[in-house]
């Protein structure tokens, strides 16, 4: 992937994005050809396996897969902020430039493969991120997925401003706008809503897992965990324990179920997938094999892996291709998912990737601002009253950490990239030398006068 202008790196990041998307892979594949095998029909609800152990509803279950990816957003543009502000437009810019261009080019495919299902209401609605709302295109297996791009950008639009506050007002604001997520669920299963919908597909349902990746982050970043291989022993313990909660879900009825619970389960979850984020970036640190390296270039084409499964998947089914073992649908559909899906969506996904997705991310800018020095920052109002100076005092040490951590890494970016300057030019003017004998470096065809 085209180096980020404003993250640094973190392989362990695009780990967690290609077990992510993979599951997601697995689960639909899952349930969609062994439902094709029981029943001879169309995917539907009505007929939801029960898992028989934390592993097999790790599967059944795998929707949560979209759960970490968004604690993963929440997360990942927190830990690059470090204390910078933002500029807006310029993070818009960005997110535009890393989400639409592939999601144009499907949403294209779809309509020029069925052109009767297109209407134009439906598609200005799908240029808004309100693909997850009634009206917009449905183009079967080409959108079926943008529902997730709707529920993403919508938290894009207002997350400069929850970072500010996390900057300015700390975590326990995060934490009370948890609380209001939560009564807003709250009221919305008083009024009539459905706890499964609602919790599910929309902001109202995940915008509490957005800000646990925010918070996870900050914590992050003021302990260290990245330098802590200690916390090596929880990552498998923390899996478990995701594993086990995803078994309890299943056995009390599943995603179908439409129970007042589900209210309360993407807080849950987002905090269990927090823990697996932390225990994952201590027992990855420092490594960087073959395998890491691996997983890591398959989260790099996570997000076409993510759009273009369903297609595959809907392909596959109608041309049967996929195995059909006497007695195991489940089996048949778990191995068709790992030997003929997953292995032809990343090949697809590395194509539009390297197609579509790449030369617009290049076109990203820097949207991180360096704060201003220590003495020349003030308080945001309203945070203290009269006789909290203590606590004045401690919130202004954090924030002047804040801002010495960030200039350290912006001044550690600008020598990797003073450095990295030279030893291009430094190649690149020894291969003019060698074609063109006599020529002074930097002053052969081609060369500009800057170098």
């Amino acid at each position: 992937m085209p180096a980020s202008k404003n993250i640094r790196y973190i392989a362990a990041i695009d780990h967690l994005r290609a077990y992510a998307a993979s599951l997601v892979l697995l689960y639909h594949s899952v349930h969609v050809i062994s439902y094709h095998l029981l029943w001879g029909t169309p995917f539907k609800f009505d007929h939801w396996p029960a898992a028989g152990n934390p592993l097999t509803a790790l599967i059944y279950e795998g929707h949560t897969g979209v759960s970490l990816f968004m604690v993963l957003s929440g997360f990942i543009f927190t830990y690059g902020g470090s204390g910078r502000e933002i500029n807006y437009p310029t993070f818009l810019r960005n997110r535009i430039l890393r989400i639409y261009p592939l999601m144009l080019a499907i949403t294209f495919i779809g309509i020029a493969a069925f052109p009767e299902k297109f209407t134009l209401p439906g598609f200005i609605q799908t240029l808004l991120p309100l693909q997850n709302t009634a009206g917009s295109l449905d183009l079967g297996a080409y959108n079926s997925m943008f529902w997730t791009i709707a529920v993403e950008f919508q938290f894009y639009l207002i997350f400069p401003f929850l970072y500010r506050m996390l900057i300015y007002r700390g975590i326990r604001h995060l934490a009370l706008l948890i609380l209001f997520v939560l009564v807003a669920r709250w009221s919305a299963l008083l009024l009539g809503g459905n706890p499964r919908d609602f919790s599910y597909w929309t902001i109202l349902g995940h915008l509490d897992q957005f800000l646990i990746g925010m918070i996870t982050a900050s914590f992050s970043q003021r302990f260290s965990v990245e330098a802590r291989p200690s916390l090596l022993w929880a990552l498998p313990v923390v899996v478990s324990v995701v594993a086990i909660m995803l078994f309890l879900f299943n056995r009390h009825g599943g995603w179908p179920a439409e129970t007042a619970w589900k209210i309360l389960w993407p807080t849950l979850e987002a905090a269990l997938w927090a823990l697996v984020i932390v225990a994952y970036l201590a027992a990855l640190r420092g490594r960087n094999g073959f395998f890491s390296r691996l997983f890591a270039g398959v989260g790099t084409v996570s997000y076409s892996m993510y759009l273009l499964h369903f297609i595959v998947i809907t392909i596959a089914l109608k041309h049967s291709l996929f195995f059909n073992l006497p007695g195991r649908p489940f089996l048949s559909s778990f191995l068709t998912g790992v030997t003929i899906i997953l292995p032809v969506t990343i090949c697809v996904s590395i194509l539009t990737y390297l197609s579509i997705e790449k030369p617009f991310l290049a076109l990203r800018r820097r949207y991180l601002i360096p704060p201003p020095g220590p003495q020349q920052r003030s308080l945001a109002p309203g945070k203290f009253h009269a006789g909290d100076e203590g606590a004045e005092r401690r919130a202004q040490a954090e924030r002047d950490e804040i801002f010495l951590r960030a200039r350290r890494e912006d001044e550690q970016e600008a020598v990797a990239f003073h450095q990295s300057g030279k030893t291009g030019n430094a190649k690149r003017h020894q291969k003019q030398a060698e074609r063109h004998p006599g020529l002074e470096p930097g002053l052969g065809a081609g060369s500009r006068a800057e170098d």
